[in-house]
């Protein structure tokens, strides 16, 4: 019998990896559900004992799913008391449970990237009510403090605009993070994070912020492996640093189109939707070979993947759409599909079905912007190659 367990907590579907990987290895797996947690907590708490105490040595990682409201501070929260009980020695992969009563607000993070001179993008905190009074005609960026999954953010619109929409939609008692608008390409620096060591997975590239956003993610995104010299590294390793957390972060700003800086508005200590684009590029290797060996498993990860660059196109479910995954999916490129409700994201309101394609190229971007050109357009395609080239100048 194998001296080691791993505890995954939260989506069995991000779990199944690493789950292989440690089989693989020999060791045991258990998984509790994030629903599991909220509803028999006592329940859960005793049987992660009883598993541990036939072990020298357990690690537990944090999967709580952003659909899920308080899914990851949940989980947090039960580390913070389970592992003195625990009859072995736990090493956990997940944010602590400062960090994500922090992330989980956008106004206790922006005041933690303020406090340690970390270059934010220029916020304030007020409400959906103010917002809707404020007259002035200057593009901004509102969002609701504890919404994730693209719920309750309004961009690119005036303040009384923004303000409008986030009452009609969530009431006008909400608070709000109102932050300035900055022209320019939104971007996603994600890594991995356990003890002392902060390892490089990717640099996440998303279309142009002057295309106004209404709730929900919609846009194309490209993903390329994160250089550990790059700025956009530095940046992130930071926030890393600033809030002594471990597991998977993603540090989210906009590289301002004058400036050329990357100025961070928002940090997840989670795996985000764009996990599956991140994980195949990753500079470190993918996750399941990544988080056993932070852990202290002997093994050889994937490795820095030089040329492998991926991408995401998203869309709404419709008879037109299903023509075009399978189109997507014969050019043999496909990684993954999305099919997702918005409307189980908590607090979303939204009835749409979105769908997201995920697409991998180990010989780089030129492969994926032709097999975008032919699926869904010119359109498409160039906004991939623009995108591919910027995050190429920019993770340097």
């Amino acid at each position: 019998m194998s001296d080691k367990l791993l505890v995954t907590w939260g989506s069995s579907r991000q779990a199944r990896e690493l789950a292989e990987a440690y089989e693989l290895r020999g060791h045991g797996h258990m998984h509790i559900e994030d629903h599991e947690l909220a509803e028999r907590p006592a329940e859960v708490r005793a049987r992660v004992v009883a598993r541990c105490a036939e072990v020298r040595e357990s690690h537990w990682v944090n999967l709580g799913r952003a659909s899920r409201k308080d899914a990851v501070r949940n989980i947090a929260a039960t580390w913070e008391t389970l592992i003195p009980e625990a009859p072995c020695e736990v090493r956990p992969f997940g944010p602590t449970r400062h960090a994500s009563q922090v992330f989980d607000d956008k106004w206790k993070t922006y005041q933690l990237l303020t406090q340690h001179g970390i270059n934010a993008v220029e916020s304030r905190l007020t409400t959906a009510a103010e917002l809707q009074d404020d007259d002035s005609p200057r593009r901004v960026v509102a969002k609701l403090l504890d919404r994730t999954g693209g719920v309750g953010i309004v961009a690119g619109y005036s303040a009384g605009e923004c303000g409008k929409e986030l009452v009609s939609r969530f009431g006008a008692g909400q608070s709000v993070l109102l932050s300035d608008f900055v022209d320019g390409y939104e971007a996603s620096v994600k890594l991995a994070v356990a003890e002392e060591q902060v390892l490089p997975v990717a640099l996440i590239l998303k279309e142009r912020t002057s295309i106004p956003v209404v709730h929900g993610d919609w846009k194309i995104k490209v993903a390329v492996p994160l250089t550990r010299p790059s700025a956009m590294f530095n940046i992130a390793e930071q926030v890393a640093e600033a809030s002594r957390t471990r597991g998977f972060l993603s540090v989210e700003g906009v590289i301002d189109s004058n400036s050329r800086e990357f100025r961070v508005t928002e940090v997840a200590n989670r795996r985000t939707g764009s996990f599956i684009i991140s994980d195949a590029v990753s500079a470190s290797g993918r996750a399941a070979d990544v988080i056993p060996e932070l852990l202290g498993l002997a093994g050889h990860g994937g490795g820095r993947r030089r040329h492998s660059e991926a991408a995401t196109v998203a869309f709404e479910s419709s008879p037109r759409s299903h023509e075009v995954v399978e189109a997507l999916n014969a050019s043999g490129l496909v990684i993954g599909i999305d099919r997702e409700n918005l409307g189980e994201l908590p607090g979303s309101g939204d009835g749409r079905h979105r769908i997201r394609v995920h697409l991998h190229s180990g010989h780089g971007g030129p492969k994926i912007t032709e097999v975008v050109h032919r699926t869904l357009g010119s359109a498409a395609a160039a906004t991939i190659a623009e995108l591919f080239e910027q995050a190429r100048i920019h993770n340097f």
